[in-house]
């Protein structure tokens, strides 16, 4: 099966024939911490005919000899059959069954290797008393949405979302759910604003004796959504600047037409002098200060509109006195994660995975000032991702930090950028941390941002297309770049220490003979010849901002 979907290039993927249901459920299930996706052809029973869906794997059920063994699927993609199954949850089983949506001929299933950070839960309609239970304890702190799948009273199909205004067990353990409707299916009789929801097991006749209430929907499926759950992005993009420019009064333009996009789930990394303008960008693109002209859109959202773009991004401040000095990393998570409206119970729960994935369970119960710089910085990335934001902008996180502890935390953000498919805007004044990027925007003083692209790309707009001639000599030499500039295609030369780099769009070996010849001709030894070594982000950053050291 072909997939239309975006999929990620890296996936664990498995092929099973419906007749080997149980063990595609069992891979599942072996994998329950994962996003998983599936690729499902089979026949759906309502139409008697063959489709092919793609989608997200929300629930599986592993029934014994009488019990129902099938998974749910959000349907992300119809290939092949009705359209109106796309958003909807089928349910899908073995290809002998007559009781789920779809009987499945063949499965693909795919784990997005990052872990599952979505909040929404599905129920079939006999279980509604432990949906009504887990949906009690959310509304005491947050609002729940849910999309019904079932009957009205007179035995149509219907569809309807909306939010729960009500969740209660009556006598027998029946459960009862109200919803404030927002959107009803099109086959729908629904005229009221508010509905009853009951079980589809459970007769109507029996719960009118029960609680005199005859409810407007028999649900068959139920999918809910808390509030606090992962927004979902409108685009592919989780950035996107257009122009932006900010100008102070004296019509001094602090940065000026900065463009780009950063597509989900990429880092970027943001490079530059003091002074040229990669706080002001940041600041600009999370609303703290409103451009002069231009427009920034996170996750297809403009900027300006505070209330919606808020959850979609966290900030990772350079100055970490904004935590709370005598709270333990574990509160402090907490205080800073009610914002969201997300339940204390939940926090604890992320802010305790997040802690140990950082490497700082240990002292998530001491207070951060006792902290070392690299725990508190670490307890600041923690709090910045207990919402689970799309994107997560960091002002120089390895400042202050020593080689060993900034490549550590290059790693641990390495390691939230996968698993968590979390994009990240790095600002930093180490060149060479753009290396760890997918996306580099080279900031200079007075010009703003001046480059954007790859590493990859940048380093090969250079003369030699990302490499240089190589020479390291026996001992420095000032005096090196006058006695071989005359040579023929020679563009930049660049020292670092004993190390020299020659650039040139001539053959590397032609170059390096002659510069060899060169130098030998004026007494001076050469240890090593490289005439293709790769060229770095600092070689990069240095022939463009210092152009005394250019040829």
């Amino acid at each position: 099966m072909e997939s239309s979907l975006d999929i990620p290039v890296f996936v664990e993927r498995n092929y099973f024939a419906g007749t080997r249901f149980g063990d595609a459920l069992d891979w599942v299930i072996e994998r329950s911490d994962r996003e998983i996706h599936a690729q499902i052809l089979g026949t759906l029973h309502s139409a008697q005919e063959e489709v092919e869906v793609e989608g997200r794997v929300i629930d599986v059920r592993r029934g014994g000899l009488l019990g129902r063994t099938r998974l749910a699927l959000l349907v992300e993609q119809v290939v092949k059959g009705p359209s109106i199954l796309k958003d909807t949850v089928i349910t899908v089983g073995g290809d002998r069954t007559e009781r789920e949506d779809v009987a499945a001929k063949q499965l693909v299933m795919m784990n997005w290797l990052r872990r599952n950070t979505f909040d929404d839960f599905f129920y079939d309609g006999d279980l509604i008393d432990e949906a009504v239970k887990r949906v009690q304890r959310l509304l005491s702190e947050t609002e729940v949405d849910a999309h019904i799948w079932g009957t009205d009273k007179d035995g149509e199909e219907v569809y309807i979302h909306g939010t729960v205004t009500d969740a209660r067990i009556v006598r027998l353990r029946v459960g009862l759910l109200e919803l404030r409707v927002a959107k009803a299916g099109s086959r729908s009789r629904l005229e009221a604003d508010v509905v009853t929801v009951g079980g589809k097991e459970i007769a109507p006749e029996i719960v009118r004796e029960l609680v005199s209430v005859v409810p407007n929907v028999l649900a068959r499926k139920m999918r809910f959504i808390p509030a606090y759950s992962r927004t979902k992005l409108e685009t592919k993009f989780v950035v996107e600047t257009e122009k932006l420019t900010v100008t102070v009064d004296d019509n001094f333009d602090i940065i000026r037409d900065v463009t780009f996009k950063l597509p989900s789930g990429q880092i970027m990394g943001i490079i530059g002098e003091s002074g040229s303008g990669k706080s002001t960008t940041i600041r600009a693109l999370l609303g703290d200060i409103i451009p002069t002209s231009g427009r920034v859109r996170l996750g297809g959202v403009d900027s300006r509109q505070r209330g919606r773009v808020k959850p979609i991004f966290g900030f990772v401040p350079q100055d970490l006195s904004y935590m709370y000095q005598d709270f333990s990393a574990l509160e402090n998570l907490v205080e800073f994660g009610k914002q969201y409206g997300i339940p204390e119970e939940e926090l604890v729960r992320r802010g305790k995975i997040l802690l140990r994935e950082l490497g700082i369970f240990e002292q998530g119960n001491q207070s951060v000032r006792t902290l070392s710089g690299g725990e508190k910085r670490r307890a600041s990335i923690a709090i910045s991702m207990v919402h689970r934001p799309q994107l997560m902008v960091l002002d120089e996180p390895t400042s202050g930090l020593d080689p060993d502890a900034r490549s550590e935390l290059w790693e641990y953000l390495d390691y939230l950028n996968r698993e968590y498919g979390t994009s990240m805007i790095v600002v930093t004044h180490y060149p060479q941390e753009g290396e760890f990027c997918d996306k580099v925007g080279v900031f200079l003083r007075e010009k703003s941002m001046i480059a954007y692209g790859s590493p990859k790309e940048l380093k090969a707009s250079l003369p030699g297309k990302g490499y240089a001639t190589g020479l390291i000599l026996k001992e420095v030499r000032l005096d090196l770049p006058d006695l071989i500039r005359d040579i023929p295609g020679i563009v930049h030369i660049l020292e670092r220490g004993e190390l020299v780099k020659i650039f040139s769009d001539r053959p590397p070996m032609t170059i390096a003979e002659q510069a060899v010849q060169r130098l030998q001709e004026n007494n001076i030894e050469v240890k090593s010849v490289w005439p293709m070594m790769d060229v770095d982000l600092i070689d990069y950053f240095i022939l463009i901002t210092r152009r005394e050291m250019v040829v």
